[in-house]
């Protein structure tokens, strides 16, 4: 059994700064679900993309599993037909 927890989403990508004194600067980001992790930043979007994708093989990116890797939640369509049938209404789909 995975003891790996499974996060609600996560992403990751290039960004530039606009207001750097010396023109655009570049970094990367990851989100993993929890937290966020910054790259350097770099004078090249080059340079930045390519500390982007260490960072995510730092981080194991690729294996971090999210709830849309599951294909639904089950937990949630369980709580809602509870409260369904708790509410009294009658006129729905858990008839």
């Amino acid at each position: 059994m995975s003891t790996q927890k499974t996060v609600a989403y996560k992403t990751c990508g290039l960004l530039s700064t606009k207001s750097h004194p010396d023109g655009p600067q570049h970094f990367g980001y990851v989100w993993d679900g929890e937290q966020m992790h910054w790259t350097a930043t770099f004078e090249t979007k080059d340079e930045a993309e390519l500390e982007l994708v260490c960072l995510k093989k730092r981080l194991s990116y690729e294996c971090i599993k999210t709830m849309e890797d599951d294909g639904f939640y089950p937990e949630r369509a369980i709580i809602k037909e509870r409260q369904y049938i708790e509410s009294g209404n009658t006129s729905g789909i858990f008839e």
